[in-house]
């Protein structure tokens, strides 16, 4: 008996489509036409499809194109699309990581809590493409994700998982280091375990950078939060706000 071979489409961080864990070699345009049906996560019109692969050919030219890339695909992999003389959609036996990552962050939305912070909640989609389309669902991607990362840094800091709280906090900084959120996450998570000398640290730098990159002052929210910092001189927390 011959088993069904495991095909799966990874478009976080980088394009590959794998065979059983095996690397398969993809013309561009099949990645192009992969990562839209994937993403469209629907059956999806042959037209809209050479539409937005190929917008500035004419419609006979790009149902052309796309007829192309179906032939070449074929010559890749079967098992990957479903082909119908007006639609395509991905065959249901594919695993998407992007698709199956939209999946975990409703389920870290509705409460869930990772034991670690996940691989993919850092990984950004498809990021050397600068297709229209794309850009719009990287967009979308990475906004979710900075937004649960907000959430996961609160509800680990409410666990008394500090260490990890801070962790995801920096991740954030690290995709959108003027994320004032995450800043403020990182700051109450330093003070939650005790870290005073952390969490001043954390706002003069935050402070630097605001002012810097965009002439403005943190929000009062963070400035009371540090100001509560309680130091030697009886003016300390007037000076960490003040810088």
């Amino acid at each position: 008996m011959t088993s069904t071979p495991v095909l799966t489409l990874e478009l976080l961080s980088a394009f590959a489509l794998r065979r059983d864990g095996v690397r398969l070699p993809v013309p561009v345009a099949v990645e192009r036409l992969l990562a839209y049906v994937a993403l469209s996560n629907r059956r999806v019109s042959r037209a809209r499809v050479a539409g937005a692969l190929w917008p500035d050919a004419d419609p006979a030219r790009s149902t052309g194109c796309l007829r192309t890339a179906l032939w070449r695909l074929r010559r890749v992999s079967d098992g990957v699309l479903l082909v119908t003389g007006t639609d395509l959609t991905l065959c249901p036996d594919v695993r998407v990581d992007a698709l199956e990552s939209f999946a975990a962050i409703k389920r870290l939305q509705a409460g869930e809590l990772a034991p670690t912070l996940p691989g993919w909640l850092t990984a950004d989609l498809l990021p050397d493409w600068s297709d229209e389309w794309v850009v719009g669902w990287r967009g979308r991607w990475r906004m979710l994700r900075l937004h649960v990362l907000d959430q996961l840094a609160a509800r680990l800091e409410t666990a008394g998982r500090y260490s990890e709280a801070v962790d995801v906090a920096l991740a954030a900084l690290q995709d959108e280091p003027l994320r004032e959120s995450a800043h403020r996450s990182l700051i109450s998570a330093h003070l939650a375990a005790g870290n005073r000398a952390e969490a001043v640290q954390a706002y003069r730098r935050l402070s630097h950078l605001l002012d810097s990159e965009l002439g403005v002052a943190p929000s009062p929210e963070i400035i009371h939060l540090v100001a509560q910092v309680k130091l030697p001189r009886a003016d300390a927390a007037r000076r960490i706000v003040g810088g």
